[in-house]
């Protein structure tokens, strides 16, 4: 099913069937999940570039790809901030949801 078949029959007046409006339902809420996902890692890799001093920040810095250089000082804040937006916008969805869940204590990671 594509998008305008979805969306056909709310643009005409008309409601959708049962299955389309389970399908819709469920793309919005996978959808505003995934907003969730991106500020959330968002707002933990840049907050622990701002705050540079906690042992958190150091933890989540080394989660960061070595390909995307954080320098760490005053200067370069603006092209640390850049790196960390960068990183986040190269994940795999599954990798994206993954690694959210288990930075803010959602899913813990296995203990050997």
């Amino acid at each position: 099913m594509n998008w305008n078949q979805l969306y056909s029959p709310l643009r005409t007046g008309g409601s959708p069937g049962r299955a389309v409006g389970a399908e819709v339902r469920t793309s919005f809420q996978t959808e505003i999940a995934g907003y969730n996902v991106i500020g959330g890692l968002l707002r933990e890799f840049i907050g622990a570039i701002l705050q540079r001093g906690s042992i958190k920040s150091q933890k989540l810095k080394q989660l960061i790809s070595k390909q995307f250089v954080i320098a760490g000082r005053p200067d370069s804040l603006y092209p640390d901030i850049q790196a960390v937006v960068d990183f986040i916008a190269g994940m795999t969805d599954l990798y994206a949801v993954d690694l959210y869940r288990k930075i803010t204590g959602i899913d813990f990671p296995r203990i050997r």
